[in-house]
């Protein structure tokens, strides 16, 4: 038990078993091909060989040919591309050469681009079975653009748009080229659209830091992999496999932050008990994201635990819910008893029944802290122990129904004590508290992807201004400001506890572009993301 608090094995290890590959849940795989002209066609060869060996990608960016082949695959035409590639001779490669002497560029591409549609139809980026991008340039500003929808051959023809020999491609109102001009190698979107473990394909021998490598050999089709690292890799690592003339140079392996999940992705509550926890600080693991809610009961003893970074102090007969993506770590402990539930989504009342489980206190911040009253205390610790008892026992029909009245009745409680101590406002009539509450679950859904106040009012089927003034009535604070805490609350977690880029943290907070991303959050914060980061993490900007 103490072991897996502290993020230690039972054979003593650091508990990197609990998240890499051999965890239940399969991690989100992420394939960043690079850039590299005819070299290129080497990615096919990698792509067959992880899929042979069961690595499957969920995110595919590509760069410049990287882009050609990561949509090929993507739209299952792989081996059209592959079959085409081989056909290609000096001969009949200047007749997909639509040469020009009075345009931007040597090649106007259409003809190529003619050629690609003809192999993988008219497909749109969005209807794919993974998620996919392409990495471009903008023309006027020098930005970095990933492609995330439309037209795949439109995504895969400015992404390979080289100067001076393609003509820019016009995408909405941005003229495009390259990507390679500014990430040769996308690791950095791959990350940002999800992936926990991104393998990278670089076909040059310029091999970067922050990556583990494994070797491949050959700029053919016919690449195999044919070493693997010492370590499984983790969530957060990036694997780099090298295409190259000379012998790949090993580099460091790069870290994003830990996530925990549930001992077995098919149980949706898992209990464990605290029995006598004790340690120093100093002597806990780093800190983590949950995959899971958690809810912990703190019968007796004393210490520390941090959420997102905020002190909160281990106190007897006390109830702490921790919503799903927040970043945790049991600080210090001494002689801590109690017990902790932890679960998923689907472990939460649905459909009809929904409303009576209080799912706006996961939302946000979460962190809610109650002091069981004296007297509930005995019927709590039945509840818990019954739920305990259902997750021990073989499953049958009834099993997961039970489980979630038992979290139900759990909640429920934990909302009838918060609102008994709450110190919001009282005149605040229940409409509009229940108003907030639905707001807040919405919120926590939507706001990676929407950041305006009428999408919130429009969801709730509330008039925009009387979903802000019950909103400020309840909380003192408008629609647009809680969106804005939400969004930014998410951008400093990930500041603070990984490293991403300030690029990538944008992205997954629903800012295509980093600059105005960088302003918004200095708006926020008083500061910079980069000087954030800085004083949250001890570091000097100028070290």
């Amino acid at each position: 038990m103490l072991d897996s608090w502290m993020g230690r094995g039972q054979n003593g290890s650091d508990g990197r078993n609990k998240v890499g590959l051999g965890s239940i849940r399969r991690p989100v795989i992420g394939l960043a091909l690079g850039g590299g002209a005819a070299r290129g066609f080497a990615h096919i060869g990698i792509v067959r060989t992880l899929v042979a060996h069961g690595i499957i990608p969920n995110v595919v960016v590509g760069t410049s040919i990287g882009a050609v082949v990561g949509g090929a695959y993507a739209s299952g035409h792989l081996d059209a591309l592959e079959e085409w590639a081989r056909s290609l001779q000096p001969r009949n490669i200047l007749s997909y050469l639509d040469i020009r002497l009075n345009g931007s560029g040597l090649i106007g591409g259409t003809k190529l681009a003619t050629e690609l549609e003809a192999a993988m139809g008219q497909s749109l980026i969005e209807d794919l079975p993974v998620k996919f991008a392409t990495v471009a340039t903008e023309v006027r500003t020098g930005h970095e653009i990933w492609l995330t929808h439309g037209p795949i051959v439109d995504a895969m023809r400015a992404s390979y748009a080289l100067p001076g020999i393609f003509s820019p491609v016009l995408v909405g109102d941005r003229w495009l080229v390259d990507g390679a001009l500014v990430n040769p190698v996308p690791v950095s979107a791959a990350r940002a659209m999800g992936a926990e473990i991104v393998i990278a394909a670089n076909l040059s021998s310029d091999v970067f830091a922050h990556s583990t490598t494994i070797y491949a050999h050959g700029p053919s089709a016919d690449a195999t992999v044919s070493a693997v690292p010492e370590a499984a890799p983790e969530p957060g690592d990036i694997v780099l496999v090298v295409i190259a003339d000379g012998a790949p140079t090993p580099a460091a392996t790069g870290k994003a932050l830990a996530l925990d999940r549930l001992p077995d992705a098919a149980d949706a509550v898992a209990v464990e008990r605290l029995d006598g926890l004790r340690f120093r600080a100093g002597d806990s693991r780093a800190p983590h994201r949950h995959d899971y809610h958690e809810l912990l009961w703190l019968r007796s003893g004393r210490g520390e635990h941090l959420l997102d970074g905020r002190p909160l102090a281990v106190r007897p007969h006390s109830l702490t819910l921790i919503g799903r993506g927040q970043v945790h770590v049991f600080n210090e402990a001494d002689g801590v008893h109690g017990l902790a539930v932890r679960f998923a989504d689907e472990a939460l009342l649905g459909g009809a029944a929904q409303r009576a489980t209080p799912g706006w206190m996961l939302a946000g911040r979460g962190g809610l802290s109650v002091e069981v009253p004296g007297g509930e205390v005995a019927r709590l610790e039945a509840v818990l122990e019954a739920l305990e008892a259902e997750t021990r026992r073989p499953p049958d029909a009834r099993t997961a129904e039970l489980q979630r009245h038992l979290l139900s009745v759990l909640l429920l409680w934990v909302e009838r004590w918060h609102e008994d101590t709450r110190t919001e406002r009282r005149d605040a009539d229940d409409a509009e508290v229940h108003l907030h509450e639905r707001f807040a679950e919405r919120l926590e859904a939507d706001f990676r992807r929407h950041h305006d106040a009428a999408h919130y009012a429009d969801a709730l089927g509330v008039p925009a201004a009387a979903l802000s003034r019950a909103l400020s009535h309840v909380t003192g604070r408008a629609t647009k400001e809680l969106i804005t805490d939400r969004v930014m609350l998410e951008a400093a977690r990930l500041l603070r506890f990984t490293d991403l880029t300030v690029q990538e943290i944008g992205y997954r907070t629903g800012f295509r572009d980093p600059l105005y991303f960088s302003r918004a959050f200095k708006r926020h914060q008083g500061e910079s993301p980069q000087a954030y980061r800085a004083r949250v993490q001890g570091k000097s900007m100028h070290s």
